[in-house]
C-alpha cells in the first residue's frame, strides 16, 4: 500500500470519533466532503489532483469555502489571496492566518514533520531539528466548542500520520492495509491480513481492536466477547497501558454491550460503567453513561431475580464509585424502592445482609446474625407454644475460643428500662462482652404458659421449611406425644452466619475502596468486619400431655360490625381513643368533647350509648393488658416504633402472657 493510502486510512479510522463531534457542514469538515465542496476548496486552495482533502476548517467571517484550514494526505497548500484557514491533506498541512496578508502562507510536508503537540490552547509542528510552527485552536476547533481532550487526540493522530512518512515499516504498512480493507467492510480480506501479521510479528492491540469490531459489526458475540477479553488482557500487560485507552473503552463498552443482550444486568453495567472513564471524547462518553444510567434502573427492577450470592451483601450509595467487589452489590439510594429495610434505613454506605428466606428484605450488616438468631429462636418459641408447650426455658452459652464451657444464664427482667439499655449496647473496647451481654438480657428467658386448644403448627412461618430439627419436633409431638425437648442453637450454624469469618478481611477490603471512607468513621467501620463471637443457645421445651388439649384452635379477633356508617365509625374511633388513654375513667373535659362530636355528627343518644357499648365489651382491659398498653404508649410517644424496641414489646407481651393476636387488638386502641 502506497504511503498516501496509508495516511488516508489513518485519519479516517482514527478520527471518527472527532467527526461524529465536531463535523457540522458548516466550517468544519472531516473527510467525506460533498463532491461539489471538495471541488471548490480545491480550486480556492490550489490543490494538485494527488492530494486528498482530509480536513478543513473555514475561518473566515462568512465561512466561505475559499477562506479557511484544509488538511490533505500529502501536505497543505495554499491558494489565492483570498483564502483563509486551514487545509490538512494526504502530503501535509498548509495555513493561512489572515487573508489580508497572502504573503503569510504557511505550508508544512509531513516529511518534515517530527511531531504535533497540543498544550494551552495551541498546537506545535515541530520538524527534526525542533523547529516548529505554533496555530491556535481556532484552526481546528471552534473555541467556544471544544474538549481539551480531542484538541491533545487530534495531535497525535496527526503525529502518527507524520510518523507513516518517516518509516516505510511493513508492519505499519500491514496495519494501514487492515484499517482499509476494515473501513471498507471486506473483513474477510482484513482478517487474513491479521492472522498474517500476527503470525510474523504476534498480537498487537490495535489489531486486535479490529477483530473486536469486525466481530461486533457480524453479530458474532461470544467471538467479539473472545477477542475483547484478549484485548483487554493484553493492554493490561503493555510497558504503556495508558496508550491504549480508547481501544481499552472500546472492548469494555462491547462486552457490556454483549451481556445486556444476554440480558445480563449486572455484568451489562459493570462493563459500561468501567467504559465511561476511558471514552475518547465528550459525545461516546456521554453515551456511555445514558446507556449505563438506563442498564442501571433495569439492574435494580430486576435485582430480586439474581442468584443469591449475587445479592447476599448489599451497598447503598448516592455516588458509584466502583462496580468490581466480588462479594458486595451496590446500589444508589434512589433505585431501592423495592427492598425491604428496618425503620430508619437504609443508610447511604452501610453495608446489609439478605434475610436468606425473605426476598429483598435486608437487615445492617453489624450484629446480623445475633438479629437472625433471635429471629429463629422467637419463630421457634411460637412454634413451641402453638404445638402446646407449658414452659420454654433459654439458656446462653458464651462459646469462645479461650474458654468453650463457660455458661451463662440469665433471668428476665419486666422492667423495661434495663431491657432498653442492655438492647442499647455500646461501642467501644468491650465489643464483644457488650455483643454478650446485650444477647442474654434479650433472649434469655422463661416463659410458662397454660395451654387448652390442640396442637398445630401456625401459619406464617419462615424458618420453619429450613429447619429438619424443627420438623421432626412437630412430627414427635403431633404423632408422638413428646413431653420434653432441648433445641440447640448458634449464631454461627446454617444461614445465620452468611459470611465466613475467613472472608472478613477481604470483605473490608472491598467496603473501604467502595465507600472510600477515612478518618475516625473508618475505625467503627473496621470494627465491624472483626470476627463474631459464637453465640450458643439451648432451648428447654415442656409439653402438656395433649389428651389435655381439647380446646378449638385460634380464636377469632372481636370486630365491630360492619354495618356502621363512616360517622359512627368516626365516633367509635374518639371514644376509643379517649377509652384507652384512662381506661374508662373520662374527664369532665373529655365527656363535654365527645357531646360535642356526638352532636357534631348527627348520632342520637341512645346509638351513642349502643356504640359506646361495643367499645368498653371489646376493650375490657386486664391489669396485664394495661402494662403492656402503658408500654405500647410510652414507646409509641416517642415515635415510630423500632425494631429494637419491637422485639422489647414482643417479649413483655410474652412474659405477661399474652397472645400475639390480643396484642394487635390492644395496641390498635391506640390511634396511629
Amino acid at each position: 500500500m502506497d504511503i498516501k493510502k496509508q495516511i488516508r486510512q489513518t485519519f479516517v479510522s482514527k478520527a471518527r470519533g472527532l467527526k461524529n463531534a465536531y463535523h457540522n457542514g458548516s466550517d468544519i469538515f472531516y473527510f467525506d466532503i460533498p463532491e461539489e465542496k471538495k471541488r471548490i476548496i480545491r480550486n480556492n486552495f490550489q490543490l494538485s489532483f494527488d492530494k486528498d482533502i482530509l480536513f478543513f476548517r473555514d475561518t473566515s467571517f462568512w465561512s466561505s469555502p475559499n477562506k479557511g484550514l484544509l488538511i490533505t494526505a500529502l501536505s497543505v497548500p495554499f491558494g489565492s489571496s483570498s483564502n483563509q484557514g486551514m487545509v490538512i491533506t494526504t502530503s501535509g498541512i498548509r495555513c493561512l492566518p489572515d487573508n489580508n496578508s497572502p504573503e503569510e502562507l504557511y505550508h508544512i510536508d509531513w516529511e518534515v514533520v517530527s511531531r504535533v503537540e497540543y498544550k494551552d490552547m495551541d498546537f506545535y509542528f515541530f520538524t527534526e531539528d525542533e523547529d516548529g510552527l505554533q496555530f491556535n485552536i481556532t484552526f481546528f476547533f471552534k473555541k467556544n466548542n471544544v474538549n481539551p481532550e480531542s484538541a491533545q487526540y487530534l495531535a497525535e493522530i496527526l503525529t502518527e500520520i507524520a510518523g507513516l512518512c518517516e518509516s516505510q515499516d511493513p508492519r505499519l504498512e500491514m496495519i494501514a492495509k487492515i484499517l482499509m480493507l476494515t473501513h471498507e467492510k471486506k473483513y474477510s480480506e482484513a482478517n487474513a491480513v491479521m492472522n498474517e501479521y500476527q503470525a510474523l510479528y504476534g498480537y498487537h492491540p490495535i489489531l486486535g481492536w479490529e477483530k473486536v469490531v469486525i466481530a461486533m459489526e457480524q453479530k458474532e458475540f461470544p467471538k467479539a466477547q473472545y477477542e475483547s477479553e484478549r484485548l483487554l488482557q493484553a493492554i493490561e500487560e503493555a510497558d504503556n497501558p495508558e496508550e491504549w485507552n480508547e481501544q481499552k473503552g472500546g472492548a469494555l463498552n462491547a462486552i457490556g454491550y454483549i451481556y445486556l443482550q444476554q440480558e445480563n444486568y449486572a455484568e451489562a453495567r459493570r462493563y459500561y460503567f468501567n467504559s465511561i472513564q476511558f471514552a475518547a471524547y465528550d459525545e461516546s462518553k456521554n453515551f456511555r453513561h445514558q446507556k449505563f444510567q438506563d442498564i442501571d434502573r433495569k439492574y435494580s427492577e430486576h435485582f430480586a431475580e439474581l442468584d443469591f450470592n449475587q445479592r447476599k451483601l448489599l451497598l447503598p450509595v448516592n455516588k458509584i464509585n466502583s462496580l468490581d467487589s466480588k462479594q458486595i452489590a451496590v446500589m444508589r439510594m434512589d433505585l431501592l424502592g423495592a427492598l425491604q429495610f428496618p425503620i430508619g434505613h437504609p443508610i447511604a454506605d452501610q453495608l446489609y445482609v439478605a434475610h436468606p428466606y425473605i426476598s429483598g428484605r435486608y437487615i445492617p450488616f453489624e450484629d446480623y446474625d445475633l438479629t437472625f438468631l433471635e429471629d429463629r429462636l422467637r419463630e421457634f418459641c411460637w412454634l413451641a407454644q402453638c404445638l402446646g408447650a407449658t414452659e420454654v426455658t433459654i439458656e446462653s452459652e458464651k462459646d469462645t475460643s479461650n474458654d468453650k464451657k463457660q455458661n451463662s444464664k440469665t433471668s428476665y427482667s419486666l422492667e423495661a428500662s434495663t431491657i432498653k439499655g442492655a438492647v442499647a449496647g455500646s461501642y467501644n473496647n468491650n465489643r464483644e462482652y457488650s455483643r454478650f451481654e446485650e444477647l442474654s438480657n434479650r433472649l434469655s428467658l422463661n416463659q410458662k404458659f397454660s395451654p387448652s386448644q390442640k396442637p398445630f403448627v401456625p401459619e406464617g412461618l419462615v424458618w420453619y421449611e429450613h429447619e429438619a430439627s424443627w420438623k421432626r419436633l412437630t412430627i414427635q409431638r403431633l404423632q408422638g406425644g413428646l413431653l420434653e425437648h432441648v433445641e440447640k442453637m448458634a449464631s454461627n450454624n446454617h444461614e445465620s452466619a452468611m459470611v465466613k469469618a475467613s472472608d472478613l478481611v477481604s470483605l473490608k477490603a472491598e467496603f473501604m475502596k467502595l465507600t472510600k471512607i477515612e478518618g475516625q468513621y473508618k475505625k467503627e467501620v473496621e470494627s465491624s468486619f472483626k470476627k463474631k463471637e459464637n453465640i450458643s443457645l439451648r432451648i428447654h421445651v415442656t409439653f402438656a400431655p395433649i389428651n389435655q388439649l381439647n380446646g378449638t384452635n385460634h380464636s377469632e379477633p372481636a370486630q365491630l360490625p360492619d354495618h356502621l356508617t363512616e360517622k359512627e365509625k368516626e365516633y367509635i374511633e374518639e371514644y376509643k381513643e379517649c377509652y384507652a388513654s384512662n381506661n374508662g375513667d373520662f374527664s369532665a373535659k373529655e365527656v363535654r368533647l365527645l357531646e360535642r362530636i356526638r352532636t357534631s355528627l348527627g348520632i342520637s343518644d341512645d346509638r351513642a350509648a349502643e356504640l359506646e357499648k361495643m367499645v368498653c365489651s371489646d376493650t375490657t382491659l386486664t391489669e396485664d393488658e394495661l402494662e403492656y398498653l402503658e408500654e405500647y404508649k410510652q414507646c409509641m410517644a416517642e415515635g415510630e416504633i423500632t425494631d429494637s424496641e419491637r422485639r422489647l414489646l414482643n417479649k413483655i407481651r410474652d412474659t405477661l402472657g399474652i397472645s400475639e393476636q390480643r396484642a394487635l387488638e390492644i395496641e390498635s386502641l391506640i390511634k396511629s
